[in-house]
């Protein structure tokens, strides 16, 4: 025979009815949306250049504000449209990227 401890079939119940409770009373501190939402947070960047043909635009700023905006943490997707005399940036971040921050590090690199 062995000598392994007996554990009573009461001591189970009082322990899994101790967890229970415990687990019960962390409930209120769960995270929880009943209609989650699925759009990511984004920063859009809108920029003018008069007078200037969607080609230059597009070589002179998007292109160029585009590789350095790519450096940025947190980004997902980066998305551009360039015009005659117009361009606009759009950086798709993650959900866990800290918006603030990043708008930050976007202005800095824009100055």
């Amino acid at each position: 025979m062995s000598n392994s401890p007996k554990i009573s079939s009461f001591t189970i119940l009082v322990a899994f009815i101790c967890v229970a409770l415990a687990g019960s009373a962390f409930l209120p501190l769960l995270p929880l949306k009943l209609s989650p939402s699925r759009n990511l947070p984004t920063l859009t960047i809108n920029f003018s250049m008069p007078d200037n043909p969607a080609r230059i635009v597009e070589m002179e700023a998007t292109a160029q504000l585009e590789a350095m905006l790519a450096r940025i943490n947190g980004i997902r997707e980066i998305t551009s449209t360039s015009g005659n005399g117009w361009g606009s940036i759009r950086l798709e971040l993650d959900k866990h990227t800290d918006i603030d921050v990043a708008r930050f590090e976007v202005s800095t690199i824009i100055r």
